[in-house]
């Protein structure tokens, strides 16, 4: 149960920095 929860939050974290950088690199590349 502890190590699924772990491999979520992980996943949950990838999809998040994804994101981020998503909203990120259009600002860079219009630059």
């Amino acid at each position: 149960s502890l190590l699924t929860n772990l491999k979520h939050n992980g996943i949950n974290h990838a999809a998040m920095e994804r994101k981020e950088k998503g909203q990120i690199d259009p600002l860079r590349k219009s630059q």
